[in-house]
């Protein structure tokens, strides 16, 4: 089992002007790397109006339901430079009951891909027709970069924006994208039948391609919409107040954050979608028990199989575990622990490929976490 020692040191602050903005950062102190041993991890410039917020940031932005990972975007890669419109007091639109929308563009800083340098555009409205449902479509589309078109008109975001083309393979509007629905469901009547005072049940499905009545490639097949190549994720979250239970499946499709180059949907070499990878189905469990108003307590373990394009199989099992330590009030302590085997090894270091080898192995993780407030 190999070993390596990462540390960094994070301090920042905020300022709140009013109820009209507010300017937070974190500056980092790391030893990952000495090209940037410091840098702004971090920063927000956050305007807010009557139902909505403009952000000006460098974060990592999340999509979903899903608490171990999401399909969409998640929190696998690191913060980047983005502009956020976002609904904070949702808008009552009376039948169709509270909305909410969520626009992003985020700038990567990725030179290590062949297609240097991707943009990406993402959109996301929620309705909530009751209190006890919550029901969202999600879009993303990533374009640009040193070997794709850029758009310089309103024209150009709207060809990406329809899709028309977005198969054609041999003009300026192809760009990669991914679409989804979730579906949130809380079911207060499980507290009359079960020692659990909160239930939530959620479904999250994604797709990388579509056949459309709109596309001139697909006009003949009959198929007003029909998805392809999609994933799920299903989730169960049950509370008694003291302890919390999840449990989640996820089962991804062999295409999914494929894209067109090597490095696919990612960042870095990090999906930006489900941290499992392609071509994966598992299942996640976590208990989180409150032992004292100071002391919280968690553990949890997970089973997946991955599969290459031979359909070989990688199976991994992991176990983490970790705590919430109110040391006082103003220093909070969070160690944290994972233990993972892999009966093969994945040779390529592509996120989008699997190459499996018979040579097992195992990963040791192993944080402590120390927040002051001041």
């Amino acid at each position: 089992m190999d070993g390596y020692c990462y540390g960094s040191i994070i301090g920042g602050g905020n300022a709140i002007w009013k109820d009209y903005a507010l300017i937070g950062y974190d500056l980092r102190l790391s030893n990952d790397g000495d090209v940037h041993p410091v840098d702004f991890y971090r920063y927000k410039l956050k305007a807010g109006f009557e139902h909505t917020t403009l952000s000006i940031a460098r974060d990592t932005i999340v999509v979903g339901p899903g608490s171990f990972g999401q399909l969409l975007m998640s929190a696998n890669v690191q913060p980047e430079n983005s502009v956020i419109i976002k609904t904070e007091v949702p808008y009552n639109l009376w039948l169709l009951g509270a909305f909410r929308f969520y626009l992003w563009h985020v700038w990567y800083d990725d030179d290590e891909r062949a297609n240097k340098d991707p943009r990406l555009w993402g959109a996301r409205i929620s309705l909530m027709p009751w209190d006890t449902v919550e029901i969202g479509l999600s879009r993303t589309a990533m374009y640009g970069g040193s070997q794709n078109s850029d758009y310089d008109s309103i024209e150009g975001y709207w060809e990406m924006f329809t899709a028309r083309n977005e198969n054609d393979g041999e003009n300026e509007y192809d760009s990669e994208q991914i679409a989804g629905i979730d579906l949130s469901v809380v079911l207060p009547f499980a507290a009359r039948y079960t020692p659990f005072s909160g239930t939530k049940a959620y479904y999250e499905y994604t797709f990388t391609d579509i056949r459309a009545c709109w596309q001139p490639e697909d006009r003949d097949d009959g198929n007003l919409l029909k998805p392809l190549a999609g994933s799920h994720l299903i989730g169960l979250f049950l509370t008694t107040g003291s302890m919390d239970i999840r449990l989640e499946y996820m089962n991804t499709h062999k295409l999914a954050y494929k894209g067109g180059d090597s490095q696919g949907y990612s960042d870095n070499g990090y999906l930006i979608g489900h941290y499992s990878g392609l071509n994966t189905k598992g299942l996640t469990g976590e208990i989180y028990y409150e032992l004292i108003p100071m002391l919280n307590l968690y553990t949890g373990a997970g089973y997946m199989i991955h599969k290459d394009a031979a359909d070989e199989e990688q199976i991994e099992k992991n176990i983490f575990a970790g705590a919430d330590i109110l040391l006082t009030e103003s220093i909070l302590l969070t160690p944290t622990f994972q233990y993972s085997t892999f009966d093969k090894t994945d040779r390529d270091p592509s996120p989008i490929r699997y190459d499996f080898a018979n040579e097992e192995y195992d990963a040791l993780a192993v944080s402590f976490r120390m927040n002051f407030i001041f």
